[in-house]
């Protein structure tokens, strides 16, 4: 145990000693996944999609917040959509204004969470997102969470219908659309309660006043999360489906994890329960204190020279 403290504490004070180095890298590497993520799902404007072009916004995703680089991965974004579809790059910015304005009515600040919701469908693990939003933010990111997946499941339907709704050759409005793969879809309520579950879960049990209390909020959200989507897939027949989610879940387990071996520093072996008044209230306080490793000392012995070790001189 103690070596996993230390292996942790050597961790953040890398981190820290390199704190911006290592946030540059983190946020190129962001802008790289999301626009890889955007050019293999709906790589539609050749012109946009040229390595030459990516490689210049990863660049300059090194020097941009997280927010800016959401805006430039969903500008990216549009411009493909617009290549297959005015109609369907129509409803996706008619879904992320109305994202944002629900974002800012609720107080959900990390508007990011939509555009990461989207990246990570691609990549198959949609669940990473809601995880890390309880683990990490507010009650209100549940906003987040349902407007990325509303978005992210409509881009999916996007992706696997490409052929019927491209401007000149398709067979199906954009309204005809709407109804039949995602009004009309099951799998579209089964995947947002799916994620807002989880999301719920994770939150509601990460703050309770129990053992390891994020490491069961993880395991809890998960199987919650894996158990509707697997009754999901089995109800409309879509077995074929359950490998990616299994993979995925696995995923989000492992950085969920990680953020908790970073993160979380506590000592449940100490804990202590407080209890005191004033004059109006009795208050019962539960303090877990955090896990301090010492420092290792280092001793440094001083080795004089032994007197008469001298070279004799030459004659």
């Amino acid at each position: 145990m103690t070596s996993f403290m230390q292996t942790r504490e050597r961790i953040r004070t890398l981190f820290r000693a390199h704190e911006v180095g290592f946030a540059r890298a983190g946020h190129g590497l962001a802008m790289l996944v999301g626009l890889t993520a955007i050019m293999q799902g709906f790589p539609f404007a050749s012109g946009v999609n040229h390595p030459w072009i990516v490689l210049a916004l990863t660049i300059l995703g090194i020097f941009m917040p997280l927010s800016a680089e959401a805006l430039v991965i969903l500008v990216f974004l549009l411009l493909n959509l617009f290549a297959l579809s005015s109609q369907v790059a129509g409803v996706t910015a008619g879904i992320l204004v109305a994202s944002y304005l629900f974002c800012a009515v609720y107080q959900a600040k990390k508007f990011y969470y939509i555009t990461a919701f989207v990246v990570a469908r691609q990549w198959s693990v949609p669940s990473l997102i809601p995880m890390q939003a309880a683990l990490l933010g507010t009650p209100s990111e549940v906003v987040t969470v349902i407007c990325g997946a509303v978005l992210s499941f409509f881009l999916q339907e996007v992706h696997a219908n490409a052929g019927v709704l491209m401007d000149g050759e398709g067979q199906m409005s954009v309204v005809d659309f709407l109804r039949e793969h995602i009004v009309s879809n099951q799998m579209f309520y089964v995947y947002l309660l799916a994620m807002i579950t989880m999301f719920l879960v994770v939150m509601v049990l990460r703050t309770r006043n129990i053992n390891h209390a994020w490491m069961i909020a993880i395991g809890g959200g998960i199987s919650a999360e894996f158990l509707i989507m697997l009754s999901g897939y089995l109800l409309v027949g879509s077995r074929h489906n359950i490998p990616a989610l299994i993979g995925g879940n696995i995923v989000t387990f492992l950085v969920g994890a990680a953020t908790n071996y970073l993160y979380r520093d506590l000592d449940y072996s100490r804990i202590e329960k407080v209890q005191f008044e004033d004059d109006e209230y009795y208050y019962y306080v539960t303090a877990v204190p955090k896990i301090r490793i010492a420092e290792e000392k280092k001793e440094v012995k001083m080795i004089n020279k032994v007197p008469g070790n001298k070279r004799g001189r030459r004659r």
